[in-house]
């Protein structure tokens, strides 16, 4: 008799991520519920995985940052996904990523969870106020 592990395929549950501007190279939990799809979600198995982000690139399309890589962490005995982002000088806004993740070694119709969106919030700090939309004439 052969047992093998029951696969039902990757997902996790994104949650909010926000950093402030000027933290350089910081780490920043984006998601609850990570599973590796084996039937309870050894640790063994979470390592497996692999964190697609799209656009692809460096900076994964978003020119307030200038790097980011993803991978799962435990805190609490429950896995996370955590990002390390590294953010750009006096940049402030927000960063919207699809992120996908995959076990390689499931079944392909299992490979690969349900593309979700990240979104990476860098909140300003120390920035000076601004006014915009004024009519002409009024400073």
């Amino acid at each position: 008799v052969i047992v093998d592990a029951i696969r039902y395929g990757p997902r996790f549950t994104p949650v909010a991520a926000v950093i402030l501007e000027d933290s350089g190279d910081v780490l920043v939990k984006f998601a609850n519920d990570v599973s590796s799809g084996v039937f309870g979600n050894p640790v063994s198995e979470l390592s497996s995985l692999i964190w697609h982000i799209d656009p692809p690139g460096p900076t994964h399309g978003c020119p307030l940052i200038s790097g980011i890589s993803m991978f799962v962490r435990l805190a609490d005995g429950e896995p996370h996904g955590m990002m390390r982002v590294m953010t750009n000088p006096n940049a402030n806004g927000k960063c919207i990523f699809t992120v996908t993740v995959e076990h390689p070694e499931a079944n392909p119709e299992q490979q690969f969870s349900v593309p979700m969106q990240i979104t990476l919030d860098i909140l300003p700090v120390n920035d000076p106020p601004y006014l915009f939309n004024l009519p002409t004439g009024l400073l």
